[in-house]
């Protein structure tokens, strides 16, 4: 095997554990904003639930709230950057992929190449360019 083709397959693999990193970042960022969401729809319920909530509460609930927004903007920024940045890990492994791909075909090719003239060099040829 070929310096060439053992040096992308080192390639393709360290690109293919850099996208498993990426996506569990996304997963991750994914988690919070549901966490995020229950949170919000809970204390929605809360408030909702309570005929008439104290002030001190529904302050805090307002505030939480308020903060939750904010929170779920940065979150849905951040999903945004981090999936065009699986996306773009994604097209280096499989331009890895093609890349070792051809490498590979390319060994194969001069492998054969080179067993074929290995072959034609012990063939008895004619001295008129013919078979025998």
């Amino acid at each position: 095997m070929s310096k060439r083709v053992r040096s992308l397959q080192r390639m393709l693999s360290v690109q293919s554990k850099l996208e498993s990193l990426e996506a569990a970042k996304l997963a991750k960022i994914q988690r919070s904003m549901d966490a995020l969401t229950a949170e919000e729809t809970d204390l929605i319920a809360r408030l909702n639930g309570v005929a008439m909530p104290g002030a001190m509460f529904a302050r805090s609930a307002f505030t939480r709230l308020h903060h939750g927004a904010i929170r779920s903007g940065e979150l849905a920024e951040k999903k945004r950057r981090q999936s065009e940045a699986v996306s773009a890990r994604a097209r280096k492994v499989k331009l890895c992929e093609t890349m070792l791909q051809a490498a590979q075909t390319e060994a194969r090719l001069r492998g054969e190449r080179d067993a074929l003239s290995e072959i034609l060099a012990v063939l008895p040829f004619r001295t008129d360019g013919a078979s025998l």
